[in-house]
């Protein structure tokens, strides 16, 4: 996962100016361990959502990858993965 932030909140070494990675995490951690989805295409749309709506602050693009290991496909892959880049910049 990346979110974006705009410059004017990285210009300085300030934790007050980025967003937490651990409440990234519980986001996410929230949304897979206590929702059903079907797709992983819609969960990862969740999730980006989710974390736009947490912060106040000026994020202007989220990008969410998820992998799913052993998906049900009849061939040789280690995994099936979705990519969804959400701009609010």
């Amino acid at each position: 996962m990346v979110v974006y932030i705009s410059e004017e909140c990285i210009k300085n070494d300030n934790l007050e100016n980025t967003v937490n990675y651990v409440e990234i995490y519980n986001i996410v951690k929230n949304e897979i361990e206590n929702q059903r989805y079907n797709l992983i295409e819609f969960l990862a749309e969740r999730i980006a959502e989710k974390i736009h709506s947490f912060y106040s602050k000026p994020i202007t693009r989220i990008i969410v990858r998820i992998r799913k290991p052993s998906a049900p496909i009849n061939g040789i892959l280690d995994y099936a993965e979705v990519e969804v880049d959400k701009n609010y910049g």
